[in-house]
């Protein structure tokens, strides 16, 4: 596969105190960065205040994209 740009959701330092402390919080007030992605293990849809995003699976970490997961299928396999 080659590799394929998204946008992903990325902790500031008002979110990740939220989510050490475990404190729910709206996803809309993550930052938003661009990751480039080669490879990736697997993808699910998952939701936050009624918003689909993609939670994609990256060794032992993973990620969340803004694009909702029909969205992710279609590009990841546009680009096989």
């Amino acid at each position: 596969m080659k590799g394929i740009e998204i946008n992903i959701l990325y902790h500031n330092s008002e979110t990740r105190n939220n989510r050490d402390m475990g404190i729910e919080f709206d996803w809309r007030l993550l930052e938003v960065r661009p990751l480039y992605l080669v490879n990736f293990d697997a993808a699910h849809p998952t939701y936050n205040n009624d918003n689909e995003y993609t939670e994609i699976y990256l060794g032992g970490v993973t990620v969340i994209t803004l694009l909702e997961y029909k969205q992710f299928i279609e590009l990841v396999n546009s680009n096989l």
